[in-house]
């Protein structure tokens, strides 16, 4: 073979259509089916073949295609390459998260995240580079065709299939679900992503809308036993990190030892903030499938007479536009020690202690009810230690930096008991964290973020403490966020026709389930992701 046969060698068709079928293999992957690809053989090459056809054919429609699905599928990889298609979890965190959480995001990832996207970046450049040295050829168009219908027929099998399948069902099968159905899976990604997205849009328009309607709330008593109520809900806090529950390192020496009741096993209606807080602090109904947008814990405590307050650190995006900022405006005052966006700090919890001290020495003659939004431990965990150097240690700088963060959240408790202690009237505190994390990465590069997949995503901590309690109860049965709204009630001492009489602080042996991003499914049918501890 001579010199120049070899430099072109880089250039042949056989050559080209094998960088199109990686290329293909890696865009969906980039697309979030890492664990199914086997099950997407037929789209990757149907996708490869397609691009390589359209070279021979138009180079126009060839770079066209080419550079849209690069830059879908590198805008999502990682999202794709962590938690696999888009669903409306995914795209509610897209939405409301602000600029100082999405850089957080990016830290956390792994290494293996970024070179990912580099040597996809770089297969995109060199099909570019290759691209120009090879020119479209208008012979054959026969078996131009053959390909073609080859490919059609890869689009449109499995739609055409679900069709025929639903042909005696009285649902509307329309053009998104035809093209979400189909077995090319570009295609399929992009109609299922429009789809959870206009999902999340209607479920924020309804949202907003609750904000002017009347609540469905029927209340039958009510009877408070307590001068001042006190809910804090904390962030990415795992169970089975806290020394509450047999950690052995003392990341929660407060909770370890106050007086109250505490859940063996509580567990988070999702996996990030906002599906799990939708579910924990709205009414749900229909077997927990539909939320009533009207009715929250806010709008139940005012509809009740109580004096309601809502101090958050977790932000405010922009108007009205975070699950729990929605209910928090609706409270008779408010305070967000952040407005969210590009303005974002990380300020600390104990900003919240002072408005605490202020509200409970006015109007001492109301029932209150006070929730505070912590941001305790979000990713990354490191940015909340204000510079300083982890006291405990932990595999890596990150995982040490979080028993720090479980340690913070502890300490604040304490101070807000000592706050309630202080002003002399009869109290109760409920703590629970809104969701857990999962492990990811290895040795120094060892973090934590939000995983559907674990057991420890939904297993959180949840006590209870007053100011009449001289003894630690630990409740056994199993208890679900789902439930909480009518534990609220209970807690308030509101009785309310739509909300369960049971005791939800004894609860019966029940079956748990969890939002996963796309479905209710069984908590036990979930992995398991135990905690790590030092050798």
């Amino acid at each position: 073979m001579s010199q120049t046969q070899k430099s072109h060698i880089f250039y042949q068709p056989f050559t080209f259509a094998l960088l199109l079928c990686i290329f293909a293999f890696l865009s969906h992957v980039a697309l979030g089916i890492l664990d199914h690809y086997l099950a997407h053989t037929f789209s990757i090459l149907a996708l490869g073949l397609l691009l390589f056809t359209l070279k021979k054919h138009s180079n126009t429609l060839f770079l066209i295609t080419l550079t849209f699905i690069f830059i879908i599928a590198l805008g999502y990889t990682p999202s794709g390459l962590l938690y696999g298609p888009a669903s409306i979890g995914i795209i509610a965190s897209v939405y409301e998260t602000n600029f100082s959480e999405t850089l957080g995001f990016f830290r956390a990832m792994p290494l293996s995240i970024y070179f990912f996207t580099f040597f996809y970046l770089l297969l995109f450049i060199v099909l570019l580079f290759i691209n120009r040295h090879i020119t479209p050829s208008k012979n054959n168009k026969s078996a131009y065709y053959l390909i073609y219908f080859i490919l059609l027929a890869f689009a449109l099998y499995q739609p055409i299939s679900n069709v025929m399948k639903n042909t005696d069902k009285e649902k509307e099968f329309s053009l998104a679900d035809f093209c979400k159905a189909s077995d090319f899976y570009p295609v399929s990604f992009l109609a299922n992503a429009l789809k959870v997205n206009n999902t999340y849009l209607t479920q924020r328009d309804l949202l907003n809308d609750a904000l002017t309607k009347t609540p469905e709330w029927q209340i039958l008593s009510v009877e408070p036993k307590y001068q001042n109520y006190v809910l804090v809900i904390g962030e990415s806090m795992r169970r089975d990190y806290t020394s509450l529950y047999g950690y052995p390192q003392k990341t929660t020496p407060f909770l370890e030892h106050v007086n109250g009741l505490i859940f063996d096993l509580y567990v988070a209606a999702g996996p990030n903030t906002q599906p799990s807080l939708q579910r924990t602090l709205y009414r749900s109904i229909n077997n927990n499938e539909e939320t009533v947008y009207t009715d929250n814990i806010i709008s139940l405590a005012k509809l009740a007479h109580y004096k309601t307050y809502w101090l958050s650190n977790q932000g405010k995006v922009g108007e009205w536009d975070t699950m729990a900022s929605r209910i928090g405006i609706q409270a008779d005052e408010y305070f967000f020690t952040k407005k969210g966006g590009y303005d974002s700090d990380n300020i600390a919890d104990t900003a919240l202690l002072a408005p605490l001290k202020q509200l409970l020495a006015k109007d001492k003659d109301q029932t209150k009810l006070i929730v505070l939004h912590l941001i305790g431990s979000h990713p990354t965990f490191c940015a909340h230690l204000n510079g300083e150097e982890p006291k405990f240690h932990l595999i890596s700088r990150e995982m040490s930096c979080y028993l720090d963060t479980l340690k913070q959240t502890d300490s604040l408790l304490s101070e807000v008991n000592q706050i309630l202690k202080d002003q002399g009237q009869s109290y109760s505190v409920i703590y629970f964290s809104d969701h857990g994390l999962a492990h990811l990465g290895e040795g120094k590069n060892l973090s934590m973020l939000n995983n559907k997949e674990y057991k420890q995503s939904y297993a959180v901590p949840f006590i209870r403490f007053s100011s009449d309690d001289t003894k630690r109860t630990l409740v056994k049965n199993p208890q679900s966020a789902f439930n909480f709204i009518h534990g609220f009630a209970q807690w308030l001492g509101i009785k309310e026709s739509h909300l369960s009489q049971e005791d939800f602080f004894n609860p019966k042996p029940q079956p748990i389930k969890v939002f996963n991003w796309r479905a209710l499914v069984d908590y036990q049918s979930l992995k398991e992701d135990p905690a790590k501890q030092e050798p």
